[in-house]
């Protein structure tokens, strides 16, 4: 039973207000279906977290055009909220608290997840988020679901492809500096990469912590090249990413590149000063990546407007969509419009028959709220075109 009704009608829009909450144009019946969607809509990760939002709105819109989630033979409508956390632990919990009447919350990364798992199952919501970190689906939350990769079953694939990559383009890449993000997805990154690494003889050189907040990088980097790597592994999303390989490169370092969370491609380049400067690069990356794939192409080629461009470019487009799609099934499959532990448990039958699988997920596990997907390497070119370094060795 929820608790309480919070309106954020009564709060200032999202653009004007730090922690505003905003709702989507969709229309809706006296009895919808809610979720919250915390996402950065300013600041430095501004791009991405609008671009997840625009996901998120697309398949609201989707499923409202074909008459809403259909739920023992009654339709109900979407309606999804949005509430800007900038990526700032505390207003991602206030936000969690404004929106914690949705059915689900939905966030696009650790920062914006963790705060919320002390008072998800208690207020009864379903947490799902792209965090990779191994601990979000570790610590007994009932009512947790991951929509991208856990680090622990994708990081020994990315020091694999990494190397492969190195050997393919006779790089002597084997020391590796890591730019490590102030969440609880840096150190995770940093202690899974690190064993996977070393397992395949390469050597860590060095550490540095920064923030998405932060645009002055001089002093991590500087730190970071007094180890002389051969590469350097940058653990946030392209517009930060973007920051800290432009000033790595004016402080003379010309290696390569491994992001662990920024796809690459135009929504990369687009960010740096000269996109001449992204030289070696490698990025882990979900099936979303590449047009070749008949169901991504499609996809891309649906929601082709302007409005878009930015997130697919991005790449974070479709993990809202995505999300939204499957959690609109499992509602449905699981009959209810109120019990978050049901529709949690049908997440895993809604998967089966989800179609398009636009992010290649394979397997749903409901005791933990883990998956398991598919990981690709893809290199980006000056003009942000991207691809598979390694496709003609597949």
């Amino acid at each position: 039973m929820k608790k309480r009704a919070i309106s954020c009608g009564l709060i200032l829009g999202v653009l004007g207000s730090l922690t505003a909450c905003g709702g989507s144009e969709s229309g809706g019946d006296d009895d919808p279906i809610k979720i919250g969607i915390i996402t950065p809509l300013t600041g430095n990760a501004a791009a991405y977290g609008s671009g997840f939002w625009q996901g998120v709105q697309a398949a609201e819109e989707e499923i409202n055009k074909a008459g809403g989630i259909l739920v023992n033979g009654k339709r109900h409508k979407l309606q999804a909220t949005v509430c800007d956390d900038q990526f700032v632990p505390s207003k991602s919990v206030s936000c969690g608290q404004k929106l914690s009447e949705s059915l689900m919350i939905y966030t696009p990364a650790t920062q914006s997840s963790f705060p919320l798992m002390g008072f998800n199952q208690k207020d009864g919501f379903i947490l799902m988020s792209t965090s990779q970190t191994p601990t979000f689906t570790a610590q007994g939350n009932k009512l947790v679901v991951r929509s991208t990769y856990n680090l622990e079953r994708q990081i020994p694939d990315l020091a694999r492809l990494v190397g492969e990559y190195a050997k393919k383009e006779k790089l002597p890449l084997k020391s590796v500096a890591i730019m490590e993000v102030g969440s609880d997805f840096g150190p995770a990154f940093t202690e899974t990469f690190s064993k996977a690494w070393k397992a395949n003889g390469g050597s860590i050189t060095g550490t540095a912590s920064y923030d998405t907040v932060t645009t002055d990088l001089t002093s991590q980097l500087t730190s970071l090249l007094r180890g002389n790597p051969d590469a350097i592994a940058i653990t946030t999303v392209c517009q930060s990413a973007a920051l800290v390989m432009d000033q790595a490169r004016h402080l003379g370092f010309k290696g390569t590149f491994i992001n662990a969370v920024c796809g690459g491609g135009p929504g990369l380049t687009k960010y740096m000063s000269n996109s001449e400067m992204v030289g070696s690069n490698v990025s882990a990356v979900k099936t979303n990546a590449f047009d070749s794939i008949p169901v991504v192409g499609a996809f891309h080629k649906k929601y082709s407007d302007e409005k878009y461009k930015s997130a697919i470019e991005q790449q974070i487009l479709a993990f809202g969509y995505f999300g939204v799609d499957w959690f609109a099934k499992a509602v449905s499959a699981a009959g209810t419009t109120t019990d978050a532990a049901k529709v949690h448990a049908a997440m895993e039958p809604a998967l089966k028959g989800l179609q398009p699988n636009i992010l290649g997920i394979t397997k749903f596990f409901p005791d933990t709220g883990d998956i398991e997907m598919t990981t690709y390497l893809a290199r980006t070119e000056p003009d942000g075109k991207s691809f598979d370094p390694l496709a003609d060795q597949n």
